[in-house]
């Protein structure tokens, strides 16, 4: 899921869900879906009337600046009824940021902010994109506080919400230019409900809300000046004879206009004139606002044969539909464009509008989504297959794939173009911004087996060779369904697409040696045992059954190796037998030194002077006089990352601790004597690695305090192999931390594992990272530094610094509302009168 993916950077982190509280409301005219409106709602018991009435009590007045008067305040006030209003507006502040996030990357006019009790309507204007308008509603208490019958209705929750609902309807979605400089521009800041929620002491949440929030906000009520009848319906027919209209009509009228209102100019009387004035003309259809734009989405796509010439450098196909285009910008008949320079071109019209030339296709895969891609002025068109950051490195294994199977491009795989990271994310649905592409050629649509039937062809029958054909080129698929089979009509082939499971191997041709018998006949011996020198050890030695000996008089002139230990025997009776040392102890001596200490790799990191408690100090001093080190962080990363390409046994010892994406090693960089742990892990998890690299440099003020000392990260020149089937190919390098902390040892000192968790992680969310994995063998007890240290961040989050909004404003016009009878409303007309003033 892309949305849920987008949330963090693993799609297996097992994600907080948190869209339980969200709807988003869709408008499908066409064949396509636009989002008109979220709705987000908000448990009374986490933000109540009160706290609305109370946090809003200053932008009632006029408008409140929420960076400078809520985030940004310094004093804290002590009187019981302004704190209430402080943390009022403090919930109130985040939780219309978040929505006001939602509103800003999904191009949003309207959204609802819901607790049960009450409803905020919001509305941002395309010009002031910084400022959000707002309007208080509390349905119950306003219906109560009207007498007439009619009246009571228009104040209901159901008449406020179809009312705004309607208004959400006839809105339009801000293009992707907008929103991207809408949050270039905006403040930031890691501001989040529950977490503002839980910091608010339990004494404090229970204080009296002051006397100006007991009453609710009631309007003044007046009826709109046009009067509308009840009306009977009348079918017609339109010119084309096809379509029925229903045509509203006033049962006193034959015309179906009221006295009453004869001299007002309406909606309806003007498009009665404009009908009229237009009768014997052709009326001229307007465009959508995505083909207002750019006109270059609505081409065919090229060929096959037309972007396989491109990226070959072959002449022009002239079977491609845009081959005029082609042919524009180069006299002859080859391609003006190379393949490098397509993918440049393209990444720069993204850049700088990514909604010129793209179109989402509106199809969706488990990590991705179809785009329509158009190269303006060049006129090539083609398909991207577009994913969030969790999915990225996925992406990029589909691009290594396709350059493997090159030979076989248009054949078997569609044309690959390349993979672009955007410079301007694409926002395509709530919470999924799409940030990296794979650009290839229009396939086809998904292979139906009657459809091939009736041409003679059996689907099976072609998968299967397109399958086979793709392992002799050193690919297995892995993911052969229906919706990964296309049919193309070009070539008239099968093509297979979706590689991000697929795997390449190496193909490998046997080899057969004739075969010879060993000059030395052995005969059978029984084993006999008997004990070396040192007494304990029972060492098996071969006896020929023929000879006390041992040896066989046919063999007796050969030196064997038995023989040789027994000569070195003999020799060294007397002496002290050297130990033989073990294959890695032979290599290198380096990896038994013992850990630096956490304040001497901090020293390092911050260019601080050296840690005499540190076990390896003196092997930091020899390289340089004085007392600080004689490298610093990148130098260090740089010299572990070539010891490790020339000799990966050199300084590197697995510790035999695994985790779900990782295992522990000792590393010690020789001549400097520098020693720590790395976490290595496979490809498949290397994305994640990375992202846990990120949030440690995010976490950089409390590094050596709540976590490890981050070192850097490291990609291998040479895999590890660490197990069967585990390649090591990358390392995250840190401080060892400790061994897991144990309740009883820490409690024998007078400290409690449970509250001493808590503290770290609620330092870290005040940091603006969510661990979300705190478990027993991730928190681990530093003996230096006495303290409680948290590891493991493939599954954190990093908060998002929420575009915050510089100010709320109240919608002044809500004052006076001109309500029409929605009994009787039934035109679009009507309706946007009824509710042109909830802004």
């Amino acid at each position: 899921n892309l949305r849920i993916s987008s949330k963090g950077q693993a799609s297996s982190s097992n994600p907080k869900p948190r869209n339980a509280d969200q709807i988003c409301v869709y408008k499908e005219a066409d064949g396509t879906r636009s989002l008109c409106m979220v709705v987000e709602y908000k448990p009374s018991h986490k933000l109540s009337v009160f706290n609305l009435r109370a946090g809003l009590l200053r932008a009632d007045e006029g408008s409140m600046n929420i960076p400078e008067e809520v985030i940004n305040r310094v004093t804290i006030p002590t009187d019981p009824e302004a704190k209430f209003v402080y943390h009022s507006e403090w919930l109130t502040a985040a939780a219309l940021s978040q929505t006001y996030t939602y509103m800003i990357e999904n191009g949003l006019k309207y959204s609802k902010l819901g607790t049960g009790e009450a409803d905020v309507f919001l509305l941002i204007k395309e010009e002031e994109p910084h400022t959000l308008y707002y309007h208080l509603a509390e349905p119950n208490i306003e219906a109560e506080a009207q007498s007439e019958v009619d009246t009571v209705l228009c104040r209901t929750a159901v008449s406020q919400t179809l009312t705004f609902s309607l208004m959400a309807l006839d809105s339009k979605p801000r293009n992707q230019k907008w929103r991207n400089h809408t949050l270039e521009t905006a403040c930031r800041a890691v501001i989040d409900h529950e977490t503002i929620l839980q910091q608010i002491p339990a004494e404090e949440k229970t204080l009296t809300p002051p006397p100006s929030v007991f009453h609710a906000r009631i309007y003044p009520f007046e009826r709109s000046p046009i009067m509308l009848r009840p009306r009977k319906l009348r079918k017609a027919r339109n010119s084309c004879g096809s379509v029925n209209i229903i045509v509203h009509e006033d049962p006193q009228s034959p015309s179906g206009s009221s006295d009453e209102t004869s001299d007002i100019e309406t909606p309806s009387k003007q498009r009665a004139h404009t009908h009229q004035s237009n009768v014997g003309q052709v009326r001229p259809v307007r465009k959508s606002q995505a083909a207002e734009e750019s006109d270059v989405c609505h081409r065919q796509y090229c060929t096959q044969a037309c972007l396989l010439g491109l990226v070959r450098k072959r002449p022009l196909d002239d079977a491609c539909p845009n081959v005029n285009a082609h042919r524009a910008h180069k006299t002859g008949n080859y391609h003006a464009l190379e393949q490098k320079s397509l993918i440049k071109l393209m990444s720069r019209q993204l850049a700088e509008n990514p909604d010129n030339g793209c179109e989402p296709l509106g199809k969706q895969g488990a990590c991705g989504a179809l785009f329509r891609l158009t190269l303006e002025w060049y006129g090539y068109t083609f398909v991207a297959k577009g994913t969030v950051t969790a999915f990225e490195a996925k992406l990029k294994h589909e691009g290594l794939v396709y350059q493997h199977l090159n030979e076989v491009q248009g054949e078997l795989i569609p044309v690959y173009l390349g993979n672009i990271s955007l410079v301007c994310p694409y926002f395509l649905d709530v919470g999924v911004r799409i940030v990296h592409m794979l650009l290839m050629s229009w396939a086809g649509e998904q292979a139906r087996n009657d459809s091939m039937l009736a041409m003679g062809r059996d689907l099976a029958t072609e998968t299967n060779r397109a399958v086979t054909k793709m392992l002799d080129c050193g690919v297995e698929h892995r993911d052969v369904r229906p919706p990964n089979i296309l049919w193309n009509s070009e070539g008239r082939k099968v093509i297979l697409v979706d590689f991000e499971r697929s795997e390449i191997f190496s193909v490998f041709h046997a080899r057969i040696y004739p075969f010879e018998r060993s000059p030395i006949m052995l005969r059978p011996r029984k084993l006999r045992k008997a004990r070396n020198s040192c007494g304990s050890v029972n060492i098996i030695v071969h006896e020929d059954p023929q000879s006390p000996s041992g040896s066989s008089d046919e063999t007796s002139d050969i030196e064997t190796p038995s023989k040789q230990r027994a000569h070195t025997h003999q020799s060294n009776v007397g002496q002290v037998r050297p130990v033989r040392k073990s294959q890695a102890a032979e290599e290198s001596d380096v990896c038994h030194r013992q850990y630096c200490t956490q304040a001497c790799l901090l020293g390092l990191v911050r260019k601080r002077p050296l840690d005499d408690a540190c076990p390896n100090v003196n092997a930091h001093r020899a390289h340089k006089t004085g007392n600080y080190h004689a490298l610093e962080q990148k130098s260090l990363i740089k010299l572990m990352s070539r010891q490790l390409a020339e000799n990966p046994d050199n300084g590197c010892e697995p510790l035999g601790k695994q985790g779900a994406c990782g295992a522990l090693f000792r590393l010690t960089l020789e001549w400097y004597g520098y020693t720590f742990v790395a976490k290595g892990t496979v490809t498949a998890f290397e994305a994640k690695l990375k992202h846990e690299g990120l949030v440690y440099q995010h976490l950089n003020e409390v590094q050596g305090e709540l976590i490890p000392v981050y070192l850097g990260n490291i990609s291998l020149v040479c895999p590890y192999f660490l197990d069967v089937g585990v390649r090591i190919v990358h390392m995250l390098l840190m401080s060892w931390a400790g061994e897991q902390a144990r309740n009883d040892s820490m409690l024998a000192m007078g400290r409690d594992l449970a509250t001493e968790t808590n503290r770290a992680v609620t330092k870290m969310l005040d940091c603006g990272v969510e661990h979300r994995d705190v478990r027993p063998p991730n928190i681990l007890w530093n003996s230096e530094g006495r303290k409680v240290i948290l590891v493991d961040f493939e599954r954190s989050e990093i908060l998002k610094q929420m575009p915050i909004l510089q100010e709320i404003s109240p919608n002044r016009k809500r004052k006076h509302l001109y309500l029409a009878d929605t009994a009787s409303c039934s035109s679009q007309h009507h309706h946007q009168r009824f509710i042109s003033a909830v802004t």
